[in-house]
């Protein structure tokens, strides 16, 4: 009897033990379980990772230019030369659709397309610098963008395509779009630069320059680009006087080309030395204008002593105006008056030759 109750009651405790230790072990496992993801969610948060990642490459690409609100592909030449592909339809404007693709050409070349009413226009090849390309192919270096953005909020985009290293190369090449003419992309701009360029809030293009930012009006070309990529900002405003600034610029120099004409105030931001009032005149064999004549000179303007010009504004730019700045760059700008809104504007022509 004290045998079989000795016995027992060693049962009794093997199976309490096993009994712990078994619980001990779903336990155990119950946490490892709650713990470690199955593979199949695993694979799942792998992928939701990858995706956030992506959106946020995509979210973060640096675009060699930048509007507010723009539509806009862009790739690598890179990219291109491994065979992918951009592509986006853009609403231009209430009635006009456009398509456009950037990849690789066959069996060479490239491709940057505007595509309308099933007809597509290779601006690679027709319209903008054969210089942005090596023999037509992508340069793996450089980027290639094309982009739509309405300047004038005239409720038509405009189309910007840029192509460069981000570093000390770009190119922009802006085109109005007119599909009542034969020209579908009527090139408007060829700006010159160097880094990233950017869209402020007057909607004007500002470029890097070594000298500083430089600014242009969207369809206001500098007739020397190049000259314009390695110059500094312009160092004089024009634009028509007030009669609050007449009254205010006592000491300003006077200049009357055109007796009753209405008054135009070149305002320097600078010291200026050397300053030439200019006759220009266009030639339509090099789509430039040179100078003509000199109208008017003096040794020096400064914001507090600027020049009065009464001169009667033509449809087409017959005025400049050159000097030299407090670096010592000389710079020749052409004056002229906008079909679109009356404005007066200017334009880089480079140092003055007559």
């Amino acid at each position: 009897m004290n045998k079989y109750k000795k016995y027992l009651a060693a049962m009794i405790a093997i199976c309490l033990l096993v009994g712990c230790a078994a619980e001990k072990a779903a336990v155990e496992n119950n946490i490892a379980s709650s713990s470690s993801p199955s593979q199949e969610t695993a694979e799942k948060q792998a992928e939701s990772s990858q995706q956030m990642s992506k959106k946020q490459e995509q979210s973060a690409q640096e675009y060699l230019f930048e509007a507010k609100g723009m539509e806009a592909i862009q790739l690598t030449g890179q990219e291109i030369l491994d065979g992918k592909e951009a592509n986006m339809s853009v609403k231009i404007s209430e009635d006009i659709n456009m398509d456009f693709h950037i990849s690789r050409d066959n069996p060479n070349g490239t491709k940057m397309y505007a595509i309308y009413d099933s007809q597509a226009y290779n601006l690679a090849v027709n319209y903008i610098s054969p210089d942005v390309f090596d023999n037509d192919e992508a340069i793996p270096a450089y980027s290639y963008q094309i982009c739509c953005y309405d300047f004038n909020k005239d409720g038509t985009k405009e189309v910007a395509v840029a192509a460069g290293n981000k570093n000390d190369e770009l190119s922009i090449f802006v085109f109005y779009v007119d599909v009542e003419s034969q020209f579908v992309l009527y090139p408007e701009n060829y700006i010159l630069g160097y880094k990233n360029a950017y869209v402020n809030e007057s909607n004007e293009i500002c470029v890097p320059s070594p000298n500083g930012v430089k600014v242009y009006n969207y369809r206001i070309r500098a007739e020397d680009a190049e000259y314009a990529k390695l110059s500094g900002p312009i160092k004089v405003s024009v634009d028509y006087s007030t009669e609050e600034q007449l009254k205010k610029y006592t000491t300003a120099e006077k200049f009357v080309k055109d007796e009753g004409a209405s008054s135009l105030l070149i305002l320097p931001k600078e010291k200026l030395e050397n300053v030439s009032v200019c006759l220009i005149e266009y030639d339509a064999n090099t789509d430039k204008h040179y100078v003509k004549e000199n109208l008017y000179s003096t040794p020096e303007l400064t914001p507090d002593k600027p020049l009065i010009v009464q001169a009667f504004m033509p449809d087409f730019p017959i005025l400049a105006i050159s000097y030299t700045d407090e670096s010592g760059t000389e710079q020749l700008c052409g004056i002229g008056e906008s079909l679109e809104d009356g404005s007066v504007y200017l334009f880089e022509m480079g140092i003055a030759r007559g």
